[in-house]
């Protein structure tokens, strides 16, 4: 360290190996294969690209209930710093939807269990309330969002049509019924490239992280205010608002799509060092060939192939 200080130590993220290899020989595919399928399947083609207002990305992330505390104030010499916290280790899934002009829908959170005692959205009932026996987001709940919220959304704000709603390739949003629902309703609902989600989607790129941040200082002042107490499913909502309303700016949205090359779109404008560790995973296995994947083009969620 001494010797070369230009480096310091930092805590790295989690990386896994199917996000690691993302090559940018497939980057650059998945933007000619988009480019392409809308040129070759819509009127407007391309250009429908040119206008921001129609471009949306959807994604689900978990919030901890009693999130990690950050680092605190104590006194030097002190032997033991609590922090009390909660024997409920659960999350909430929250769905969260922008456009490139930063529209935000109002956020789903989806419980788990299917009958409550309680108003989930009490203190937020701007929200939308999604239920699974699990908690997690399936294709059931996300074609009721895309149906009764999304498709409703943008035709109350007058949005031309068609309308791009950019989704990671999980089961969840792709399935039959969502896609023929989007046809239907001249929505393009298209896949991003597959574990480039950390790349190539804005939601993941910058409105989640620092809205988990939001989220705990939320928490952390919820706390604070109420001693010795705890955020529940029945508070969620109410103490999430705040943090939703911190975190939802314009600038992430606008940044959200433009480190991702999404708007403007341009391969050129994505963070090529993010796919620095498929070069490392080159290099160990020569032999692999990281830019053919058979399962790469996650095609658009139509049923143009069924």
């Amino acid at each position: 360290m001494k010797r070369h200080p230009e480096i310091s130590t930092r805590t790295p993220q989690k990386l896994g190996k199917e996000r690691a290899v993302i090559s940018w020989q497939k980057i650059k595919w998945w933007f000619e294969d988009f480019a392409k399928y809308l040129t070759e399947n819509y009127e407007e083609g391309i250009k429908i690209l040119k206008d921001a207002s129609r471009i949306y990305n959807a994604d689900e992330s978990g919030f901890p209930q009693d999130p990690k505390s950050g680092k605190i104030l104590a006194a030097k010499g002190s032997k033991n710093v609590y922090s009390t916290c909660s024997a409920d280790k659960s999350q909430i899934t929250v769905l969260a939807c922008m456009s490139a002009t930063a529209h935000y829908l109002p956020p789903m959170l989806v419980f788990p269990g299917e009958r409550f005692r309680f108003n989930p959205l009490e203190g937020f009932t701007e929200a939308v309330l999604g239920r699974t026996k699990t908690g997690w987001m399936d294709s059931e709940l996300f074609y009721t969002w895309v149906r009764d919220h999304f498709i409703t959304a943008i035709k109350d704000r007058k949005v031309k049509l068609p309308v791009i709603l950019l989704v990671d390739g999980h089961t969840s949003h792709i399935s039959l019924e969502t896609a023929q629902l989007c046809k239907s309703e001249n929505v393009i609902l298209y896949c991003l490239l597959e574990h480039a989600s950390h790349i190539l989607q804005p939601c993941d790129v910058t409105l989640f992280g620092p809205l988990k941040k939001h989220w705990r200082d939320s928490v952390r002042d919820y706390q604070f205010k109420n001693p010795g107490e705890f955020v529940t499913k029945g508070t969620f909502a109410s103490v999430f608002k705040s943090a939703w309303a911190k975190g939802t700016t314009v600038d992430v949205a606008i940044k959200g799509f433009r480190h991702t090359g999404l708007y403007p779109f341009s391969v050129e404008s994505v963070d090529k060092s993010k796919v620095e560790p498929s070069e490392v995973f080159a290099r160990a296995k020569p032999d692999q060939d990281l830019g053919n994947d058979d399962d790469m083009n996650c095609k658009d969620a139509q049923v143009d192939n069924q």
